[in-house]
């Protein structure tokens, strides 16, 4: 997946560079695993995104 950088955007206090998900208490507690591959989660999202503020 690529992903395009906005020219002159600026971090918002509080902002961290990088984080990751880890799903390792959700799986040990609930049995749940996320079957959805990021890339596909994240596309389904903005087009629900779009979708629900008509953008």
């Amino acid at each position: 997946m690529q992903l395009k950088t906005v020219q002159g955007s600026v971090d918002a206090v509080g902002d961290v560079p990088v984080t990751y998900a880890d799903t390792s208490a959700l799986e040990r507690d609930l049995g749940y695993r996320p079957q959805t591959p990021l890339e596909d989660g994240l596309r389904a999202f903005a087009k629900w995104y779009k979708d629900y503020f008509r953008l």
